[in-house]
Formats: C-alpha cells, structure tokens, sequence
C-alpha cells in the first residue's frame, strides 16, 4: 500500500466523518470515530476492521490531490488505519478532542507518535537508521575530486591507427612542446595554443577544447581520461598526451575540491529528513499488519469516480 505521510495529512479533512458540519460532538466520553455517509447513495467501498470507507472520501481525495483512484482509495484506507490505531490507543478519549471530529484523532495520533516522538536522527528505530547510515558512510570522508578542461584532437573510429590518427598525435605533441612544461595554464591557454599546434600539422584535423565533468579518483569519468586528470599534481599544469576515445588530449587540471570530513552524528542529521519519511512508511506498514482492509465494493468505487466499470479485489 502506497502512503504519503504530508499529503494524508493535508487531504484527510475530505474524508470526513465524526458529526456534522457545524455541530459539536456530544460531551463527555469517547468521539465516535465511525465515518458516515455524505448522502443515501454514499457507498461503502472498503471496511478496515469492519468500519466503512465510503466512496464520498475517495473521490474527495482523487478530486483534492488529482491522484488515481487507487492512489486516492490507498489515502483513505490509511486514514481508518489511522483511526483504529487512535482508537486502541485511547486518543478519542482524550478531553482535548471532546469537539473534534474522527479526522482530529487520526492527526493527533500522528503528532504523538510521529511528529513528537521521532525529532532527530537517534529518535529513528535501529531497523529504519542502520541500513541508511550503511549505505551513506562513505560520505563520512569523500575523496578529493577534480574539474578540468582538455585539448583534443580528434580522431574518428574509421581514422584510428591510419595517418590522419598518427597526425593527430603529432598535433597534439606540439601543443606539449608549446605549453607543457608551464604550471600556470588556463583554458585561454588551450583555445590559443591548441589551434596553432593543428595548423602546424594538418588544418583539416578536427579538434576542440572542452570541459571534464568534475570527478573523484576512483570515480565517474573515462579511465585514461581520469588517470591523466590525476598524474597533474596542481591546477594549472596540464597532463601528457594521451590517447582517449574520443582521439589525443592533453587535460589540464583547473581546480579541486576537498569535502570536509563528516563525523556520524553530523551525517545522521544530514540522513534524517528523508529517513524520517522511510520511518513513516514503515510505522504505517506496521498498522496495516495488525488491522484488515479490502474493497468491498470496487464497481461502486469506478462509478462513483466516473470510471468504466469493473471489479478487482484488493487485498
């Protein structure tokens, strides 16, 4: 079952239930969590624990989220989810939501046992916080990454190993000649040098000056590219020829970037927002489990929607 913790909560006032608009719940003992029907040809469309889930607040979901219907039937089955678990828990006997109808209740079991009780990274079960924490603790200490531009000509796969690939390398090896000894390179250097060095060869040989995606030394980039990128010990300098795909490049190393090392608290907290989205979803599993929930009524559903009609159990 699908569950959007922020959306349930925006959209759970459309599936009503509780006393009338306008009218205040009894005083004194527990609210009736039981929904009710909006009208005589308000169907029942699926029971959790035996309490309705009418067609009313499926199309008010499906209508105020412009979501599908089994997205929308998923919004409101929760919700009696929800409700139950309020129930069991005694929070439609407590005395501040004397006047407040079921949806109240459901929220404020929320707040209790969500909003209130998991605030930070350490709030989070071992079961939801281990496994995010294995996967991200290679964010503790990042490596070192690198931007660069490269000096490239050209070699078409058709020209490779023939004379105009051995022209390009020799392009290429002139551009060393003119600018690779120099420490204090910038990619101006390259768009002056690099034409000048084809002209000296071959004016009809392709080439291009362009910018390397920024990578790590273990990571992302071509492997001759990246190994090149990494044998430069400090922006400015540019690399040896090297034979890539794409043809003969030299890489110049523009600049670098060290991540600051994390401790695991820092970390955690940088884990926790999406984490805590993960521990909504599973804290609602875990109502689903001790509760039943099944259509009823799936043809009366699509009608009520203005769908084809139908019928599929979903269980």
């Amino acid at each position: 079952m699908r569950r959007a913790f922020p959306l349930l909560v925006v959209g759970a006032v459309a599936c009503g239930g509780g006393e009338p608009a306008g009218q205040p719940a009894p005083a004194g003992g527990p609210l009736d969590l039981t929904a009710r029907p909006t009208g005589p040809d308000d169907v029942v469309v699926a029971r959790v624990d035996g309490r309705p889930v009418y067609a009313s607040c499926v199309v008010a979901q499906a209508a105020g989220r412009r979501v599908d219907r089994a997205t929308a039937l998923d919004d409101c089955v929760t919700f009696e989810l929800l409700a139950g678990a309020a129930i069991a828990r005694g929070h439609d006997r407590d005395p501040a939501l004397a006047a407040a109808v079921r949806d109240a209740a459901a929220v404020q079991l929320i707040d209790v046992e969500v909003r209130a009780k998991i605030r930070a990274w350490d709030d989070l079960p071992a079961a939801i916080r281990d496994p995010i924490f294995e996967k991200n603790r290679v964010r503790l200490a990042l490596p070192e990454s690198r931007s660069s531009w490269y000096a490239r000509v050209k070699v078409p796969k058709a020209d490779r190993g023939g004379p105009r690939d051995e022209a390009a390398e020799r392009a290429i090896r002139v551009l060393a000649t003119a600018i690779g000894s120099r420490a204090d390179l910038f990619k101006a250097d390259l768009d002056r040098a690099l034409p000048e060095a084809v002209n000296a060869v071959d004016p009809t040989l392709p080439y291009e000056v362009g910018r390397g995606e920024p990578t790590q030394l273990d990571c992302c980039l071509q492997e001759t590219y990246r190994q090149a990128l990494f044998t430069t010990s400090a922006p400015g300098q540019i690399s040896a020829p090297v034979r890539t795909p794409w043809g003969w490049d030299m890489i110049l190393f523009d600049d670098y970037r060290i991540p600051p090392k994390l401790t695991p608290a820092e970390l955690g907290a940088k884990l926790f927002p999406a984490a805590r989205l993960q521990y909504w979803s599973w804290w609602t599993d875990g109502l689903a489990k001790t509760h039943q929930a099944g259509v009823v009524d799936d043809a009366a559903l699509r009608r009520a929607l203005g769908e084809p009609g139908g019928s599929e159990a979903r269980r």
